[in-house]
């Protein structure tokens, strides 16, 4: 590794940024030395602004106002970096590829990654990553102890302005260091060396990317506020935001202040200025000496500047960028920023910690309006490790560890109107998960999950009444397990309640004792008769009594000659032991009664399959939109579920159209509570019938109400996560749109195509996808 303060030298060249640094030394503690100064770096992570209502960020505005207090002379540099997160979202995502047992799983992961690579070498960049470094000067001082004390009373400062301060010692600032001075294609772990460097008039060349920057030229003239800097530190670029404050000594401020005021007066009294000119600086200085003596305000230089680097192939990207930033002025108040020409060098300075340029254009601000410009404000990162991974609006990985022992479950409620991309959030959550080798049951109506079934190697069961099939509802053996009996037998209970169900009622309490009583002789058989819905009215007609007659006539659609019992009244069980299982109900949706009672000899089958599988492997139980018939009819039962599921190191995912589906249901305060994750897709109707049971703020409900979609490119989720809520988009690979889509277009393209080649089901999607991309098809 090269000696980063040894100076090094190429042909025709004498000068390299270390002659611009002037450290002299960095202990292994952290501690910066150079002339005059002494430093510390820190990280910093940030706060997500994007749902902050207005009382929230005045309480910060006092917070951060409070907490700015420096010494005349210490200098404080803030630089918000947002790179290309190339390196570790690659190797994450190969990591995770690696760790699915699942072939085809691992294929899906992998396309997903190509996908992306393949992007972001023929467009602008993407994954993006963030980071806020902060540097602090302060007076030289020999003695260590006062040094300590005095970086750590920087460090709660820090703590109050970000979620939570880092303090870096010699090796990290050194990285970070490095990390600011290359250009993009750094990686984290490279060796220590400084870049190539190249000025031209407009811009520098950074080995072989271009740098061009922006400065602050003009600060806005009436009113700034905090969490305006977000309309930057939002933007989907690579960019350095760089903040420099230096404390100044406020006395011969205020003296200077006094006298034009007094100055101001007296031509007032002479009228040699106009009055209403003279009126209007009295009172901005009148103002800012209020603000002085009554809450103690520091007083700043000010300096801030701007960085893009970009491949020197992408300067049509660089030129768009610079536009767009120059745009967001009017974002911040209309505050002027101009393109930096013949000291570009000075502003590549101010982009590196530690570093300073020395042409900078300079402000003096009161401290309450420097903290507005403080880049401080990110988007939340998520989960730390990154078994799912999307991205957020501004272009950010956002990480999701489905078995995140912080969550309190590991249930998900999917809500959003029909065509909002449900079902391609679902199947992407699922195919993800591959790296946990999950077991996978899905209860659905429409098919949406049958190709991704059969790409893992799992099973799918249509059921459809014209190619007939056969589920009992006694779906499971005796189990020895006392409480697990019990359980199976309260489900078998409430399968049969469900066949007695006329008008959506059920039958009086009477009849259900009865009902109790025959079904518990049936469970002490030693073996369950062949048709036990026939048996059971057999047992029914000897007992020749009125509240049996009325039980019987209930039960009679069910015996093994009538329509519906055709499918019911066998002690064959559907279920099998594949470790991924998919039940398309979309057959049976024209028969109302057979499908409800279907839904839940299925739904009472995997939930029974969950509770004695190995605790050591993960499973996700699917309901989509079979769970809006259940809470209309089963409320206990999607609250059991939902309520117990995590005890079996497993989550339920609950997928409906509309949230009011979910809170008028009985079960809807369990299924809110329940869920720790939510996902909201585009919603209808009133807003006010779940922003309440949601608990959305204002800003929240507005993000909701912004939701978008394209049909084949993306969808726009609004992702509450325990606390977090941050807004990502999901923009499905090709092989992952191909899997998930149940467009009629789309599978009409797929059957007239799938047969093209390929032995299996497999290899003829991943056929059919590439010659997609091709254009072949």
């Amino acid at each position: 590794m090269m000696n980063f303060f040894n100076i090094w030298k190429h042909k025709n060249r004498t000068n390299t940024l270390v002659d611009y640094w002037g450290v002299s030394r960095i202990s292994e503690d952290g501690f910066i030395e150079k002339e005059h100064k002494m430093g510390f770096m820190f990280k910093l992570d940030g706060i997500d602004g994007t749902f902050l209502e207005d009382d929230q960020l005045m309480s910060l505005h006092r917070e951060w106002r409070s907490a700015l207090r420096m010494n005349p002379g210490e200098e404080i540099q803030i630089i918000f970096r947002k790179r290309v997160e190339l390196q570790d979202w690659v190797e994450e995502q190969l990591k995770q590829s690696f760790l699915a047992e699942n072939t085809y799983g691992r294929r899906i992961l992998l396309d997903r990654l190509a996908d992306h690579l393949m992007k972001i070498s023929k467009d602008e960049p993407q994954i993006l990553s963030q980071k806020i470094v902060v540097c602090f000067w302060c007076n030289k001082e020999s003695d260590k102890e006062i040094l300590k004390e005095k970086r750590s009373l920087i460090y709660s400062m820090l703590n109050v302005f970000s979620n939570r301060a880092y303090i870096l010692n010699k090796t990290e600032i050194l990285n970070e260091i490095n990390i600011s001075s290359q250009d993009l294609t750094c990686l984290d772990e490279q060796g220590l060396e400084w870049p190539e460097i190249n000025i031209d008039a407009s811009h520098i060349q950074i080995n072989e990317e271009k740098f061009r920057a922006l400065e602050l030229q003009k600060l806005p003239e009436n009113w700034t506020e905090l969490g305006m800097i977000q309309a930057l530190t939002l933007l989907p670029l690579p960019l350095d935001i760089s903040v420099r404050l230096i404390a100044k000594d406020s006395r011969p401020i205020i003296s200077s202040l006094e006298k034009k005021r007094n100055m101001l007066s007296s031509k007032k009294g002479y009228n040699k200025l106009p009055s209403a000119f003279v009126d209007s600086q009295l009172e901005q200085i009148n103002e800012v000496l209020k603000s002085i003596a009554e809450n103690s305000e520091g007083i700043f230089d000010f300096k801030m500047t701007i960085g893009i680097r970009v491949p020197k192939k992408l300067g049509a990207f660089q030129r768009k960028a610079m536009s767009t930033i120059l745009r967001m002025s009017s974002q911040l108040f209309f505050c002027e920023f101009e393109e930096c020409t013949l000291h570009t060098f000075d502003s590549y300075l101010e982009c590196i910690p530690s570093f300073s340029g020395k042409n900078i254009q300079s402000h003096t601000v009161l401290g309450s309006n420097a903290i507005h410009f403080l880049p401080l404000f990110c988007t939340l990162r998520g989960d730390k490790r990154s078994i799912v991974s999307f991205t957020t609006l501004s272009d950010c990985v956002y990480s999701i560890d489905p078995v995140d022992n912080k969550l309190a479950n590991y249930n998900w409620l999917i809500t959003g109107t029909s065509g909002s991309g449900k079902s391609f959030f679902v199947n992407s959550l699922l195919s993800q998960s591959s790296s946990i080798n999950p077991n996978i049951f899905i209860v659905d109506i429409g098919g949406s999950y049958n190709r991704l079934t059969q790409f893992l190697g799992g099973q799918v069961f249509s059921l459809d009444t014209n190619q007939g099939f056969e589920v009992s509802p006694f779906f499971i053996s005796k189990c020895e397990d006392p409480k697990e009996e019990r359980i199976r037998r309260q489900h078998i209970y409430q399968i049969f309640l469900e066949m007695t169900r006329v008008d959506g009622q059920l039958p009086p309490v009477d009849i259900r004792q009865l009902l109790s009583e025959c079904l518990g002789k049936i469970f002490d058989m030693k073996e369950l008769p062949v048709n036990p819905i026939s048996y059971l009215l057999t047992m029914l007609q000897k007992i020749n009594s009125d509240i049996s007659l009325r039980l019987s006539l209930l039960l009679k659609p069910w015996k093994r000659e009538s329509f519906n019992g055709q499918f019911v009244d066998t002690n064959k069980s559907l279920i099998k032991e594949s470790s991924i299982l998919t039940f398309d109900l979309k057959g049976l949706t024209e028969f109302e009664d057979l499908s409800r009672v279907v839904q839940l000899i299925i739904c009472s089958s995997l939930w029974a399959r969950i509770r004695q599988i190995d605790k050591e492997q993960f499973s996700w139980i699917v309901l989509d939109e079979v769970a809006f018939s259940l809470l209309k009819t089963q409320p206990l039962f999607v609250d059991e579920l939902v309520s117990t599921v995590r005890k079996y190191y497993a989550g339920a995912v609950i997928v409906v159209q509309d949230l009011d589906k979910v809170t008028s249901s009985l079960a809807g305060s369990s299924i809110l509570q329940n869920t720790d994750s939510k996902a909201i897709l585009q919603q209808r109707g009133d807003p006010k019938n779940y922003s309440d049971v949601l608990s959305l703020r204002t800003t929240e409900q507005w993000a909701i109400n912004s939701l978008q979609r394209k049909k084949g490119s993306f969808s726009d989720i609004f992702l509450i996560r325990s606390k977090e809520r941050v807004m990502i988009r999901h923009k499905p690979s090709p092989l992952e749109y191909w899997l998930a889509t149940s467009s009629p277009e789309d599978n009409m393209s797929i059957k007239n195509n799938l047969d093209y080649k390929g032995q299996d089901f497999q290899e003829k999607i991943i056929d059919f996808v590439e010659r997609k991309k091709r254009g072949i098809i």
